[in-house]
């Protein structure tokens, strides 16, 4: 096993110096024996959603957990929860299940955010698909799938002295729902990485927007009041999974900020759900072990309808100046020209726990040979919910904008190198997140400049 990681990094070692004569390796795929896929799976089955600890070392740290957000577009409301374990303590007997809940109300103009703690043993997983969590002889929470594309979602908070987090909502409210989930688009971008991920021990967060576009119906209930949904256009619910052992990561670097994960979302929704456009990035910078150094992973998602689609993946490496590593770049259309995104609107946020510096402007850019998108993305702090994740000693702060606003563009580039403009939407209701390792004192934001940007 040992001698197996020794030589696959030789190997990396091998194509940085390839890389460092000609700038970048690879090409459209990366060189023809890169053993990786043109493309990500399109409405991935249920088997990528599986529960994955048994496929990680039990000497290392390990984290999973299944998001889910809804959206009410006529009224502007933004309903999110999460279900998740939590194994990456130093004390190996502190093992957690935790469950999230949370909500934005952008005309009352308010927000408010809990999470449960339980010990790991009130949750059962069957069949590594099927998730029940049982408490004092009560289920309170679960995940139940139909099918590859249905999701039945079951959840009770109602047990206040098992609250770590409390925010804008009274610790004793009662939050329930019961929902269930109709994908209409779902993609992943990582199949073929994770396994090379987890066989050199690396373990850095995977991420599965595997129902990025649903249907939903059922309810969300908050103390007494009732939120309904009935599978119309009015709304739209969102499904993903992040597993892994290892948080983005600065090594011995100091700036944490500079070593963020980003996550962009956006759907239009139509009376006809094939018409339906949704749109779904992410992205994360972290410092790799030799030969890889600071590493950039972009993944995204483009559903302009049920019929035309584009799919982009990009891995590089950078030694921090010029020299890159081209790991991984594909895009369904033909190539990847170039992928990034710029932070800008930076501010310091304080809450009762911790200081934070955050960008309420973001754009997100991608050229491939067919497709020229800018995404810009702004909110403001009214509808900023913060989902810690403890990581050690350390806690990562995922910093989450429901309801903030996005403008995006699309052109269409034809084989004669003719552009045309075939989206130019604006949505309100749009998705968008900026989360990292949290220091105790923020850095100002006149210090920062965070432009996650590679050219091929």
């Amino acid at each position: 096993e040992r001698m197996w990681v020794t030589r696959m990094r030789l190997v990396l070692f091998v194509l940085l110096v390839v890389g460092m004569v000609n700038e970048t390796v690879g090409s459209v795929n990366g060189p023809s024996f890169w053993p990786f896929d043109n493309d990500g799976v399109v409405n991935p089955q249920e088997y990528y959603q599986r529960y994955r600890r048994d496929e990680y070392s039990v000497d290392k740290p390990f984290f999973q957990w299944w998001y889910f957000y809804i959206t009410d577009f006529s009224s502007e409301k933004f309903f999110f929860f999460l279900y998740g374990i939590d194994e990456t303590h130093s004390n190996s007997t502190e093992q957690y299940f935790t469950a999230y809940s949370g909500m934005v109300d952008v005309n009352a103009n308010t927000r408010w955010a809990k999470k449960e703690q339980f010990p790991i043993d009130v949750m059962q997983i069957t069949n590594y698909r099927e998730l029940q969590s049982t408490y004092k002889g009560e289920n309170i929470y679960g995940m139940h799938i139909e099918n590859n594309d249905t999701y039945v979602l079951t959840g009770d908070m109602k047990h206040p002295e098992m609250n770590v987090w409390v925010d804008g909502i009274s610790s004793d409210t009662i939050i329930s729902w019961n929902i269930t989930l109709d994908r209409i688009y779902g993609w992943y971008g990582q199949q073929d990485i994770e396994k090379y991920a987890i066989k050199l021990e690396d373990g850095e967060i995977g991420w599965n927007p595997y129902a990025h576009n649903s249907l939903v119906s059922g309810s969300f209930s908050v103390g007494d009041s009732v939120f309904y949904f009935n599978h119309s256009s009015n709304f739209r619910a969102y499904g993903d999974m992040n597993f892994g052992s290892r948080f983005p990561d600065s090594g011995s670097k100091p700036d944490w900020v500079d070593y963020p994960w980003g996550w962009y979302t956006v759907t239009v929704p139509n009376s006809d759900p094939d018409l339906d456009t949704s749109i779904v990035v992410g992205c994360g910078t972290a410092e790799q072990p030799f030969p890889i150094g600071k590493s950039f992973g972009l993944f995204g998602d483009f559903r302009f309808n049920s019929s035309s689609r584009l799919g982009i993946r990009q891995v590089l490496g950078w030694d921090g100046r010029k020299y890159k590593l081209d790991l991984l770049s594909t895009s369904s259309d033909g190539k990847l020209l170039s992928a990034g995104v710029n932070r800008t609107c930076w501010t310091d946020y304080m809450d009762e726990a911790k200081n934070y510096t955050i960008p309420l402007c973001q754009t997100v850019w991608i050229k491939t040979t067919h497709y020229n998108i800018t995404l810009e993305y702004t909110t403001d702090i009214s509808k900023v919910n913060i989902l810690p994740f403890s990581y050690g000693e350390n806690m990562f702060s995922d910093l989450e904008a429901l309801g903030a606003t996005v403008h995006a563009i699309v052109f269409y580039i034809d084989d004669n190198g003719d552009s045309s403009l075939i989206y130019d939407i604006w949505s309100y209701s749009a998705g968008v997140e900026f989360g990292y390792r949290t220091a105790e004192t923020p850095r100002s934001y006149e210090e920062i400049e965070i432009i996650d940007y590679f050219k091929l």
